[in-house]
């Protein structure tokens, strides 16, 4: 299984196929290397992009700040 942290693209660059390049790139070298899976962590602004590149929910990961008192 192959896994990718971060993507991020400056906002003066969005919208342009920048990181869909880099992921299909990415694809291509996990699918050379016999890698079968790939796992990528997704803040809500960025799913639209990672569900037309076919990826689905699997995991939900929740955060709650902390407020000193």
């Amino acid at each position: 299984m192959a896994r990718v942290n971060n993507v991020f693209v400056e906002d003066a660059w969005r919208r342009r196929g920048i990181a869909s390049a880099l992921l299909l790139a990415v694809f291509e070298q996990c699918e050379a290397m016999g890698i079968r899976e790939f796992n990528l962590g997704a803040t809500p602004g960025a799913r639209s992009l990672y569900t037309a590149l076919g990826f689905e929910i699997y995991l939900a990961e929740m955060r709650r700040r902390v407020h000193p008192i």
